[in-house]
């Protein structure tokens, strides 16, 4: 009934001199050991793979196991220390709708990154929920449900389009009502301030001989080597950042301030304008530079004129423009009103839920308030007295 013990021992030794089955996995032992120390995107994906070798499987189906499990793994090393990834899609699967939302995602981070009018809000991808109805298009191979897609990655683009045009036309009206009237009024002021000035200018020209003349602190001094000595005693006798008048010269009166921190002083000639002038320790110097400073008015005017001029052109073409329609407007009517349209098919605008019950009207709806005046009143009984209820 039961073998004896030289049966059981060449029964040992036969299992243990038979030769031991093909590997299942057609794989080098080291590479294995690769896959399962580095892991992948998929959670416990160590576990899945043992679970499945535990299965003992055909090659084939472990073999689409392991590309499924590591579709965007680590990588594998190659010999020369190199790293592949791969990314596997497979058609007809719910791939297409998760690079999809992967990509409005991007689109909508490349928005906010950018200086392009963003959207206001946008869906991230954690928050993205397949409803039945969708699981149902895609399994079935709709292409409505491509369509779609498309069509909602065009009207996000349209509708940030269609912001950033309401966000010009919004600056245009701003420029229209305060920014260029500003402008033109002070530009305006400054030419009227560089006219007078030319003319003081002229009134006190300078001399073909001599020096014409400048006062520093009452004293009036003809003399140019003196005026500028003079200058210069001015200057050392002011260490204060606020400006100080010391003078006049040909019309303009003169102050001085000192800088700290450029450890200088600064000359201002004041007409109806200002004519700043940077002192250095020449006397001769100093007067030349004065009169370069003044020299250049004309040339002070002639910008601001044709900084005026540019404002008024700028002002007509915001005229211009202002009020203007959103160009793409009907196609983004049209695609909207094509989406929504899907969505109605599709059953995609309640993600899953049923459509709720059509509203009552509201001149059918049963008033509350008359509902309570039709309920009866049920008062209270009247309490007994305190002396009808002593003689109980």
């Amino acid at each position: 009934m039961f073998p004896t013990e030289a049966e059981q021992i060449q029964s040992i030794i036969e299992a243990e001199s038979a030769q031991a089955a093909p590997f299942a996995f057609s794989l080098p032992q080291e590479d294995i050991d690769h896959l399962l120390r580095l892991g992948s995107n998929t959670e416990q994906a160590r576990l899945k793979i043992v679970n499945e070798f535990m299965k003992q499987k055909p090659f084939s189906e472990l073999a689409a196991f392991v590309k499924q499990t590591y579709h965007d793994g680590y990588g594998l090393k190659t010999g020369n220390g190199s790293i592949s990834s791969c990314r596997y899609v497979t058609e007809g699967t719910f791939d297409a709708y998760l690079w999809q939302t992967v990509e409005n995602k991007q689109r909508f981070i490349s928005q906010i990154m950018t200086s392009k009018s963003p959207v206001r809000s946008c869906e991230d991808v954690d928050a993205t929920a397949l409803s039945f109805a969708e699981i149902k298009a895609l399994c079935a191979g709709d292409p409505r449900i491509k369509e779609r897609m498309d069509l909602d990655v065009e009207v996000s683009k349209l509708k940030i389009l269609k912001a950033a045009h309401q966000s010009k036309q919004f600056q245009l009206e701003d420029n229209l009502l305060k920014y260029f009237p500003e402008q033109i009024k002070e530009n305006t002021g400054f030419i009227r301030g560089l006219e007078a000035d030319l003319q003081t200018l002229a009134a006190h020209p300078l001399p073909k001989e001599g020096f014409v003349g400048m006062e520093i602190r009452g004293d009036k001094l003809t003399d140019k080597e003196n005026a500028g000595a003079a200058l210069l005693d001015a200057c050392k006798e002011f260490k204060g950042k606020e400006p100080v008048q010391i003078g006049s010269y040909r019309g303009f009166s003169m102050s001085i301030a000192f800088d700290p921190i450029w450890q200088r002083y600064t000359l201002t000639l004041k007409g109806q304008m200002t004519h700043e002038v940077d002192l250095g320790t020449d006397a001769k110097g100093n007067l030349l530079r004065i009169e370069n400073a003044l020299d250049r008015t004309p040339d002070r005017l002639r910008a601001v004129q044709a900084q005026l001029e540019n404002l008024y052109n700028q002002q007509e073409a915001a005229k211009a423009e202002v009020g203007k329609p959103f160009p793409q407007e009907q196609e983004l009517a049209e695609k909207t009103a094509r989406l929504v349209e899907l969505d109605l098919i599709l059953n995609l605008d309640s993600k899953g839920r049923n459509q709720p019950e059509q509203a009552i009207a509201k001149a059918n709806r049963p008033s509350v308030l008359d509902k309570l005046k039709t309920l009866p009143v049920h008062s209270a009984p009247d309490k007994p007295h305190k002396k009808e209820m002593e003689v109980r």
